[in-house]
């Protein structure tokens, strides 16, 4: 059945089907966004959604063609080993592309402004998705309690506005886990501060005393 026309017709067939699916389902359901935060875990559970879609769709095909009967199924089995082992393979290189890529690119520069255990985890945070391209320039302590970190400057916050505009600081990431600190008048003042020189804001504020393992926003 190798050999044959109509086989020769149908393996072709299926090829084209395998390179259009793999676009659309990609496109669809986006097994591709986001990569470079994702974990390993999570690529291997993409490939096989994507090739199981894409697998079934060339079955839908070739029985709705009629070209099922010229279709070796261990060839089908292989095609599909084959290509969960690759696409796997491939997304992880492409990871590894665009970190590169990420590295040799300008970070931006963040004043990270919180209570201790706020700064603390957002840290980690940022250090776990190196990804994200974040620079922090220096902190802002809304509490007493000691945040020091090698290479960072500490900035009071009643200075903060001022440093911002002299340091040309791009974002400001605010992480609060002390529900008392929230509200205070000299975080709503460096919020409209920073609204009113266009510098952007990201807000997590922790409500409960346990904290989330990811506080990026």
């Amino acid at each position: 059945t190798f050999f044959t026309y109509e086989s020769r017709n149908a393996y072709r067939t299926s090829s084209f089907v395998l390179l259009l699916l793999s676009i659309v389902v990609a496109i669809l359901f986006h097994t591709m966004h986001n990569v470079l935060s994702r974990s390993l875990w999570t690529e291997v559970k993409s490939t096989i959604v994507q090739c199981g879609l894409v697998f079934a769709g060339i079955v839908i095909i070739l029985f709705s063609a009629k070209d099922s009967n010229h279709v070796s199924r261990l060839v089908l089995y292989i095609a599909m080993g084959l290509y969960a082992v690759l696409g796997l393979v491939t997304r992880l290189g492409y990871k590894r592309v665009l970190l590169k890529l990420k590295k040799g690119s300008p970070k931006r520069t963040m004043l990270l402004v919180g209570d201790g255990r706020g700064i603390a985890r957002a840290r980690a945070a940022f250090e776990r998705h190196p990804e994200e391209g974040v620079n922090i320039k220096a902190v802002v302590r809304v509490d007493k309690a000691a945040v020091s970190h090698s290479g960072e400057k500490e900035v009071g916050i009643n200075d903060a506005a001022e440093y911002i505009r002299n340091e040309w600081i791009d974002e400001v990431y605010i992480a609060i886990a002390e529900p008392a600190l929230i509200a205070t008048d000299r975080v709503a003042t460096l919020i409209s501060q920073c609204h009113e020189m266009a510098v952007t804001v990201h807000q997590q504020m922790f409500m409960t005393a346990a904290l989330s393992d990811d506080c990026m926003v």
